[in-house]
């Protein structure tokens, strides 16, 4: 075809060209072979350019989990004090911001660790200067506990009996010694009832004299427990300190965020 003069007039015949119409079906088919193919080749593309993304994303998913614990934690502390408000904007633009300044590092690992330590630490020191100085070691053990929380080391039992105490007001017979108070008795009676403790109260019964010592320890919170107890974890440990000498849990507390 060489002019429109010599074909008959047709609807896919263009007025201004001597060549077939692109909407010729004559010229369909091609164009639909060309896109198809393209539009395949695209998605194939995108495929495996989504599956790279999600690959390299799941490596920062411990990043995201420490943002999400730290967040919490800050959330907790209007219940210290109502005045300790912090809006997700604010601690979005401080993740960001330690993201962007924490250590790079060509190992992922390597990476993730150093973006995990430099956020805690700049929302340690930016809280910091916002509450009262009462309150710091509070909230530093708070901030522990959220971690360890997401590493799974924390017992909610546990937990819970360290912030609150037992229900049990009575049980098996106080030993007949004076340094051994009927409150210290109680607690160790209600500490028995969680599963990691089961059996404390007899052995304390029968090794008075071993919890003696600690009990009479100036620092208690650094003394070796009798027999199989001295093998509990730190938090277990304030547990125990919770029953035998509360007047002690704040240097624990010291050290225990200084050792987690």
């Amino acid at each position: 075809v060489t002019s429109p003069l010599y074909l008959p007039i047709s609807p896919y015949i263009s007025p201004l060209s001597p060549y077939i119409s692109p909407i010729s079906p004559l010229y369909l088919p091609c164009i639909s072979k060309v896109t198809s193919e393209e539009i395949l080749a695209a998605v194939a593309e995108a495929a495996v350019a989504e599956e790279e993304i999600d690959q390299l994303s799941s490596k920062y998913i411990p990043v995201a989990t420490r943002g999400s614990l730290l967040f919490f934690a800050i959330s907790d502390l209007a219940q210290i004090d109502p005045m300790y408000q912090y809006s997700l904007i604010w601690f979005k633009d401080l993740f960001v911001k330690g993201c962007i300044a924490s250590e790079k590092s060509e190992d992922m690992d390597t990476r993730v660790v150093n973006m995990n330590d430099y956020i805690t630490y700049s929302l340690y020191v930016n809280v910091c200067r916002s509450i009262f100085e009462t309150h710091k070691l509070m909230f530093s053990f708070l901030l522990t506990i959220k971690i360890m929380m997401g590493q799974d080391k924390v017992d909610l039992s546990e937990w819970r009996f360290l912030l609150s105490g037992g229900k049990l007001a009575g049980g098996a017979p106080k030993p007949e010694v004076d340094w051994l108070e009927e409150g210290v008795w109680i607690e160790f009676l209600n500490l028995a009832q969680l599963d990691n403790f089961k059996g404390i109260e007899a052995h304390v019964a029968a090794n008075i004299e071993a919890w003696e010592k600690v009990y009479n320890d100036p620092a208690p919170q650094d003394a070796t427990l009798p027999g199989d107890w001295q093998k509990l974890n730190s938090l277990q440990k304030l547990c125990v300190l919770r029953c035998l000498r509360p007047d002690k849990c704040v240097p624990a507390l010291q050290s225990f965020v200084e050792v987690e």
